[in-house]
């Protein structure tokens, strides 16, 4: 959804930021530190599994408050049936294509 609408730097960021704690997650899971035994590769898993969700609420949360994010009907102008359907034919002639070849 954000690369799509041209605003590639708070994907970008959270997946550099995300790398970087991936590192240490997998160091301590595989290794066993702090108290965690080591898992091996099990341990590399369950701190990607982690790092994934931490990905993933921290995108929400931006998604949430960012204002560039609004709905897409508060950004679009209104668009008549007619503009669609020469697409819509496109589309049409290109999936039959794709079917019978």
């Amino acid at each position: 959804c954000s690369e799509g609408m041209g605003l590639t730097l708070p994907v970008f960021w959270v997946a550099f930021v995300g790398m970087l704690l991936n590192i240490p997650l997998d160091i301590i899971f595989v290794y066993g530190y702090f108290g965690i035994p080591s898992m091996g590769g099990v341990g590399c898993g369950i701190a990607t599994s982690i790092n994934v969700t931490i990905e993933l609420i921290v995108l929400i949360l931006i998604l949430l408050k960012k204002k560039d994010y609004l709905p897409i009907e508060n950004r679009l102008e209104k668009i008549e049936h007619s503009q669609l359907q020469d697409p819509i034919n496109r589309a049409h002639l290109l999936v039959l294509r794709q079917l019978y070849l």
